[in-house]
């Protein structure tokens, strides 16, 4: 027979079972934001679309964690998802693969592998370091697009970048 006190404790366990992994997730997602940063940097990029970053993975986190072995909430989930039909034009297919990230990164937190996460997490960043570092698929094109976008973004006359 369960007793208040033994139930109770479940609530505490399962309390702590959820922040610990939403915390987690957290910690996880903040080197991919920096990487995203810094390789935005010149060009610029979104205060929000960051700060997405950080809570898209929270949200999927949560949504694993209730789902579970489920198929019916599976099925509810993808109802409400479809009934919403959210649209997020992305300028950058870059953006759409750090979104990608941010959401394995949730899963992965959500059936309660912050290793795999993590481990992810830092290979995600140390290639796209790399890639950005060397300059890989360099376009003139695009650097010509850039050079449009950082110099509508900054007030004439100013060498100023985006806060940090």
């Amino acid at each position: 027979m369960i007793t208040d006190d033994d139930a109770a404790e479940n609530i505490g366990h399962i309390a702590l079972f959820v922040i610990g992994h939403l915390i987690g997730t957290i910690v996880i997602m903040l080197p991919i934001t920096l990487t995203y940063r810094a390789m935005n940097y010149e060009a610029g990029f979104s205060k929000t679309f960051v700060r997405a970053l950080i809570v898209l993975p929270i949200c999927a986190t949560t949504i694993v964690l209730l789902i579970q072995d489920s198929l019916a909430l599976a099925f509810g989930l993808a109802a409400l998802v479809a009934a919403v039909r959210f649209r997020v034009a992305l300028e950058e297919a870059m953006d759409g693969i750090f979104i990608f990230a941010a959401i394995c990164v949730g899963l992965a937190a959500g059936i309660g592998y912050l290793g795999v996460a993590f481990i992810m997490s830092v290979f995600f960043c140390f290639a796209n370091l790399i890639l950005w570092a060397v300059d890989y698929g360099q376009n003139p094109m695009d650097d010509m697009k850039r050079r449009k976008k950082r110099d509508k973004l900054s007030p004439a006359g100013t060498d100023s970048g985006p806060p940090v």
